[in-house]
């Protein structure tokens, strides 16, 4: 059965033959097969990078004709499909011209035709290989710098899996750009002619997760790419003010004896915050819950069974607002919910109560801040249900954002979303979270990674109490927040650093690998997300130049694979805002300062 996401892309793609001018439009020829039910996740994955990417792209299924299309107007051939059997003679033949004469290729799910093994840069068979499993359908780990930010990357065999790769060798002068566990070539260049090929021979380009892959991979086969970026890093603080709590607990209690909560709270770890904001130039939206003790129907009828006023320490005790007053001065603060409970009917009993606590929450905070309504949500636990989302839009106007999560969750109880209209409530823009804590592990990498490098954002969020969500103190939890009992500051009897350094190192890695990535709060990002995804953005790739038509301000980067590069004196209606030069290929990012931006090579 094709999802919603599917028939959107499948009914808006429409077929163009590109004119045959001496500069070729950069666009992508998708190939994929409708009766190839295992690949087509693999396609939908693909068009949703491309489109998150901005990248134009046509969708040819490999049944449609006998004859593959033209090539000459397109950048790249896309691969998305396991069987390449309706790809004849005269097709076969066409992809052989197109890439020997400086065409890219890239199979970013494992595919096979016999014809086809010298341009995958596989040793030759004329029968259908067989798959591998177990420990070669296991573990990842980029071992070039081809895609830059990935290099080095690693996980272990219980860390990533479901491969299933076909039983082939690669031919020994291809350049392996990432292994299995096994230290068997999962990934690979093979350069034919004046053109490049990369193969994937994994299913794992299916995921979500991956999509930066796929666009990182036409980068990489192009002789010159323009990949535009949004260019935007948020970082969400979620229950902020923190709850009340009696007792400090472990191992913080231990790092820091006599302090507080309180203490902690305000003057550890959020002045540590702070800092870590104004080193690395972060802007920070807190995402405040009102009371974590009471239920909202309970506050609601209090409210409307007296005559006189009441105030906001009598309406909501255990919020702080004192700090929420400060926060709101210089730093968005966005909407947790009246209490943390989610939006889900399963918690509520009835819409009339779940109702009552978002009504109940308007109220204190138009008494409190009348003029500063929050225009940015941020779900208790990442979940909500169709009616919580249309509650939420109909007692918070304001609100523009909902907050969940971008690759994990249930789609069904408010996670696993895309950036974009909310399903179920169209004045509500859904800007998903990829990452979260204060580690940056393998996965928290990979997803970091591959969403900057799909479209140029990074999502992440964080808990002042993460540091106390332990095993010690939660053992029946299957996963942790703080999972080596980490101190905040300190090292512990482990010797493992605490979590201040460790998501320190984080935001230096982001620094060091995107350097021109700009962060800003929820409500700034809003306008700037819905700009870049509705942009159209035209590019001419020639060999002595390239034309980028855009809208002034839009960000994008320029990769090189060949020997030319950029003349600096040759930017037109362009700012150059960073250089990555490696030995085999430069990256160059730009911000336009006019709609026609002229970038000529040397």
């Amino acid at each position: 059965m094709l999802t919603s996401a599917y028939r959107f892309l499948r009914d808006r793609i429409h077929l163009q033959r590109p004119s045959n001018e001496a500069t070729v439009e950069q666009r992508i020829l998708v190939i994929h097969d409708p009766n190839d039910l295992h690949a087509a996740k693999a396609f939908e994955n693909a068009c949703m990078a491309l489109r998150y990417a901005r990248l134009r792209f046509d969708a040819w299924p490999v049944s449609s004709s006998f004859f593959l299309l033209d090539l000459r107007g397109y950048s790249t051939v896309l691969m998305c499909s396991e069987a390449l059997d309706g790809l004849h003679g005269p097709s076969v033949e066409r992809l052989h011209r197109y890439v020997a004469e400086g065409g890219g290729l890239a199979v970013v799910y494992r595919g096979w035709k016999d014809d086809l093994c010298d341009l995958f840069g596989i040793e030759e068979s004329d029968e259908w290989p067989g798959f591998l499993s177990g420990e070669d359908d296991a573990g990842l780990e980029f071992i070039t710098d081809l895609f830059p930010s990935f290099e080095g990357l690693c996980f272990a065999e219980d860390e990533i899996n479901g491969h299933v790769p076909f039983d082939i060798v690669p031919t020994r002068d291809v350049q392996v750009i990432a292994t299995n566990g096994n230290g068997r070539p999962l990934a690979w260049l093979n350069n034919v002619g004046a053109g490049r090929v990369v193969y994937w021979n994994t299913a794992v380009l299916a995921e979500k997760t991956a999509r930066g892959l796929i666009v990182q991979s036409i980068g990489c086969v192009q002789k010159h790419a323009v990949l535009p970026i949004a260019n935007i890093g948020l970082i969400h603080i979620d229950d902020f003010p923190p709850p009340p709590m009696d007792l400090l607990p472990e191992p913080i209690a231990s790092e820091f004896p006599g302090l507080t909560p309180r203490d902690f709270y305000y003057r550890i770890w959020h002045e540590d915050m702070l800092l870590l904001a104004e080193h690395y130039g972060l802007a920070y939206s807190y995402f405040a819950v009102f009371d974590y003790a009471q239920t909202a129907p309970i506050l609601q009828a209090r409210r409307e069974a007296v005559d006189t006023e009441i105030s906001d320490a009598e309406a909501a005790p255990h919020f702080d607002w004192s700090a929420a007053d400060k926060i709101g001065r210089s730093s968005e603060l966005g909407l947790h919910g009246y209490n943390h409970v989610p939006l889900l009917l399963e918690h509520w009993g009835t819409l009339e109560n779940m109702e009552k606590s978002l009504a109940g929450a308007r109220t204190i905070w138009r008494e409190w801040q009348a003029e500063n309504l929050p225009t940015s949500y941020a779900p208790p636990c990442n979940e909500y249900d169709q009616a919580g989302a249309r509650a939420l839009s109909t007692h918070f106007p304001e609100i523009e954002a909902i907050c969940s999560t971008y690759a994990h969750g249930v789609f069904e109880r408010g996670g696993d979303r895309e950036f974009g209209p909310e399903p179920w409530a169209g004045t509500l823009f859904a800007v998903p979270r990829a990452t979260s804590g204060f580690q940056m592990d393998s996965e928290n990498r990979f997803e970091m990674v591959s969403q900057l490098e799909t479209m140029g954002v990074w999502t992440h969020f964080v808990h002042p109490d993460d540091a106390f969500d332990t095993p010690e103190r939660c053992p029946e939890a299957e996963e942790w927040r703080n999972p080596q009992s980490r101190f905040w500051r300190g090292t512990n009897e482990c010797g493992d650093a605490g979590l201040l350094s460790t998501f320190g190192d984080w935001l230096g890695f982001a620094r060091k690998h995107f350097p021109w990535l700009r962060y800003l709060d929820n409500r700034s990002a809003v306008p700037l997300l819905k700009a870049y995804l509705g942009s159209a953005i035209e590019v001419r790739l020639g060999e002595n130049g390239l034309s980028i038509t855009a809208e002034p301000g839009c960000f994008f980067r320029v990769r090189s694979n060949i020997a030319s590069k950029i003349n600096p004196a040759g930017i037109v209606n362009a700012e150059l805002v960073d250089v990555l030069e490696r030995p085999e290929f430069a990256i160059y990012t730009f911000r336009a300062t006019g709609p026609d931006v002229e970038l000529e090579l040397i």
